[in-house]
């Protein structure tokens, strides 16, 4: 599948666990969304340059419920698809 990893893949949800290797800003909702009760994120949250923490987010039946287990440092999670020349049509440097 190609696709933005933000909105993960909602066809093929719930998923029990769910891996974020890029920092989003705030909690990626979509993403959130896409956990099956029971189901737990690892997500690094944070902008780049500042600190950032990663979260252990386990979807329970009344909600959701995040833990801090450490400081971290990861590129940013960014949304969109590259174009054919390999640049995001929202990148300031395309």
């Amino acid at each position: 599948m190609t696709g933005d990893g933000g909105k993960g893949w909602p066809e093929q949800a719930p998923f029990e666990r769910i891996i974020v290797t890029a920092a989003a800003q705030t909690m990626p909702q979509e993403l959130a969304e896409q956990l099956a009760v029971g189901g737990i994120m690892v997500v690094p949250i944070g902008r780049r340059g500042s600190e950032q923490s990663m979260l252990r987010v386990r979807r329970e039946a009344s909600g959701l419920s995040e833990e801090r287990l450490s400081a971290v440092r990861f590129v940013p999670l960014v949304s969109g698809m590259p174009d054919e020349g390999g640049k995001r049509a929202d990148d300031p440097a395309a």
